[in-house]
């Protein structure tokens, strides 16, 4: 008995040092806490109960207990999933985890009315049709990462997908990008908001009045859905072409100016870890052509891009997408300091020709 206590109290230890490495305060701990809990009940799932949700839920059999490298891996992830059970409406609170991780796969096949048909069965007597739309929605944010609300009652979620972001380009253009085609460049020379989103169909869409770009980063889900059955609900090379898209935004490995920004980006802001270490794109592999998916949108960043010019010196200070005229600037701005200090030395050696010190 003694060692039993020791082990939960070395658990809970743990749990608690965990969530102050997140930023955040640890909610009220169950040592016998499940996936029989409710949603609402502010229980934190533990390494274990958070392996057996991804082995029913995903389908991702993680390794053995104990495993830190595994644990970390999805550290992020489950304090996203966390965070939304903490936020959920009234209307699914009562509903448990087991029913989230169970109703994933109901996901794959079928409209989003037999989803919901198959939810209230799950759920059990007194679910109703409100609360099986609301628990779907729930899990396109808190698991699936996809804002569910406008998925049509007789659609699937592999129509809806390609709908919203998975369908590929007609266009036709095609040229290679320029390094300087990144998040940072956006955000400091450009003056445009990075906002990093937690919805896959926001990624790289432009908002507002052309102010704001958005970079889906969670990467840890992505590499859940090619592990797992459910990534089926996505086109062949979607997935990976969203890794490259990161890459491209966010060319951490091969750019310093790039990886300082982001680095401090990371403290501003709670950002998957996973994010800045996409692998770094080749020149060759810089081409439009070379996004199936994502090509609308890359394009539509770009013009947006280029047509926002740099307000203030510092901003023109940073705004080397154009060498060229970038050294043509700055040369003629010294040159032009030089003369203006030249019209003075020779103002001054005139005014002393002519006022001569007694």
């Amino acid at each position: 008995m003694h060692s039993i206590i020791l082990v939960n109290a070395r658990v809970m230890k743990l749990e608690r040092f965990r969530f102050r490495r997140l930023g955040r305060s640890p909610t009220p701990y169950q040592t016998d806490a499940g996936l029989e809990d409710y949603l609402g009940s502010g229980v934190v799932l533990t390494a274990e109960n958070q392996k057996e949700f991804l082995k029913i839920g995903w389908k991702v059999p993680l390794s053995a207990a104990g495993n830190d490298h595994d644990y970390e891996n999805f550290e992020f992830y489950f304090h996203h999933y966390h965070q939304s059970c903490s936020n959920a409406s009234a209307t699914i609170r009562s509903c448990t985890h087991r029913h989230v991780c169970e109703s994933m796969q109901l996901f794959m096949t079928g409209t989003r009315e037999d989803c919901e048909s198959a939810l209230m069965q799950i759920v059990g007597p007194g679910s109703s049709t409100a609360q099986a739309a609301e628990i779907i929605e729930f899990i396109g944010r808190a698991v699936l990462m996809i804002e569910l609300r406008e998925w049509a009652r007789t659609e699937t979620l592999e129509d809806f997908v390609v709908r919203i972001m998975a369908s590929r380009s007609t266009q036709k253009d095609d040229c290679r990008l320029a390094r300087s085609f990144n998040a940072r460049t956006f955000a400091k020379t450009a003056g445009i908001n990075v906002q990093w989103t937690r919805d896959l169909g926001e990624h790289l869409e432009v908002k507002g009045n052309d102010s704001d770009i958005a970079i889906f980063h969670c990467v840890t889900v992505l590499a859940l859905y090619q592990q797992s059955a459910l990534g089926q609900i996505f086109p062949p090379g979607f997935l990976e072409e969203t890794k490259r898209t990161l890459s491209l935004m966010i060319p951490t490995s091969a750019d310093k100016p790039t990886r300082v920004w982001f680095k401090s980006e990371q403290r501003k802001r709670r950002i998957d870890p996973g994010c800045g270490e996409c692998r770094h794109l080749k020149s060759s592999e810089r081409h439009l052509g070379d996004f199936e998916y994502w090509k609308d949108r890359i394009i539509i960043a770009k013009e947006v891009l280029d047509e926002h010019q740099p307000r203030g010196i510092l901003q023109v200070w940073r705004d080397n997408r154009n060498p060229v005229q970038w050294w043509t600037f700055w040369i003629a701005l010294v040159v032009f300091a030089l003369t203006i200090v030249a019209c003075v030395e020779g103002a001054l050696q005139v005014y002393k020709a002519y006022s001569p010190s007694k």
